[in-house]
């Protein structure tokens, strides 16, 4: 089973291509290492590719949700049956027509970045509320951009490939024993197992970031004056020579300056300010419940419905992506290089739920003892 992707009639869509050389600058950049004092050059990659009349969808589609059910029940004794089944059930894909609104529009929709500081050094008044866009709104450049469309600002767009784009789903378990009563009263007890594959992890759409080796950088410099002497966290912090200077000249980019940080030249899209997908749908769950049901019934007026669960529910991230924390949770990661770090119980856990319902017909009016000799029409 698959979703139908989604199309826009004028093709407004894009995607974001990791791989693809980029056209800024012939493709690299070279700046001095502000450690080694050397020259170093970087390549160039990652852009916004604009879906168009040949290539109309800006996703990869999933061919393998693939549904099976199976149930089982057997009667071993009088009045007393087990009962049993296995199923995979398959969520909304993001990429499709009825699934809900994705990354994908960026061209078409524009948003202008407050430059706060002069230059961006972090330190000189630049913002004044007066005239916050001293130069300008930038207006939507459509597709006309190709690859440079964002460059200096935050690239967008979901990733075209195979393993961004798994349905989510979640297989179903469960096994237990029902046993017939005097009285008409049903009682059952059930184990239930439930466990969600590739669901997407909130938080995780961000990917301009710097990889592991940061974590075992020393977090202090020995010369606070001089932070760059080795590769430490503050250094990482520290302004240098900008390479994209005259290179990218928009001024309300903060990649046209003289100056830039050092981290940002060590990501892996340092022509970018940032990069935002689709959340990585890395994320996964389990639950594990015991269910105890007792029902009476309808017989002499009286039925009722008691019920007792026992559980537990484990994931990696409670909310499917931002839009929805208002139901609870948040939508971080406290160190995207190690994602599972935020396995914990879901926000949504419950360990134990009783509940009762009954219903019952009061002896009173027409047939039952109580002024059972009542005409029809009063009771």
């Amino acid at each position: 089973m698959t979703s139908r992707y989604r199309t826009d009639r004028y093709d407004r869509q894009n995607w974001f291509d990791a791989k693809v050389t980029s056209p800024l600058n012939g493709g690299s950049v070279t700046y001095n290492d502000p450690v080694s004092g050397q020259p170093v050059t970087i390549p160039l990659v990652g852009g916004e590719v604009f879906a168009a009349s040949n290539q109309r969808k800006n996703y990869a589609t999933d061919w393998t949700d693939i549904q099976p059910r199976l149930g089982l029940a057997f009667q071993f004794i009088p009045k007393t049956v087990l009962r049993g089944g296995y199923g995979i059930y398959y969520g909304q894909s993001r990429s499709g027509v009825t699934g809900v609104v994705p990354y994908g529009s960026q061209g078409f929709n524009q948003f202008t970045d407050v430059v706060t500081t002069f230059n961006s050094d972090g330190a000189t008044p630049y913002l004044h509320l007066d005239n916050p866009f001293p130069n300008g709104l930038i207006q939507p450049a459509g597709n006309s951009l190709g690859l440079m469309n964002d460059v200096g600002f935050g690239g967008n767009g979901p990733l075209k490939t195979p393993g961004a784009n798994q349905t989510p789903y979640e297989q179903s378990w469960s096994l237990g024993i029902e046993r017939e009563l005097p009285s008409n009263i049903v009682f059952s007890a059930h184990y239930i197992g439930k466990k969600g594959t590739h669901l997407p992890f909130t938080g995780s759409h961000r990917r301009n970031y710097l990889g592991p080796w940061v974590e075992s950088l020393p977090t202090e410099a020995p010369d606070p004056d001089n932070p760059c002497q080795t590769l430490t966290v503050p250094c990482l912090n520290s302004f240098v020579p900008n390479p994209f200077f005259g290179v990218i000249t928009d001024p309300n980019n903060a990649l046209s300056n003289q100056t830039v940080q050092y981290r940002r030249l060590l990501v892996p899209f340092p022509q970018f300010t940032s990069v935002s997908t689709e959340p990585q749908l890395i994320a996964n769950s389990i639950y594990h419940g015991l269910q105890l049901i007792a029902e009476k019934r309808y017989s002499n007026g009286l039925q009722f419905l008691a019920s007792c669960t026992w559980s537990k529910s484990i994931d990696d991230s409670s909310n499917a992506d931002q839009n929805i924390t208002w139901l609870g949770s948040f939508d971080s990661l406290q160190d995207p290089n190690k994602p599972f770090l935020e396995r914990s119980l879901s926000t949504f856990d419950i360990p134990h739920v009783i509940q009762l319902t009954y219903s019952y017909d009061l002896p009173i009016g027409h047939g039952p003892p109580f002024l059972g000799n009542m005409p029809r029409w009063r009771s």
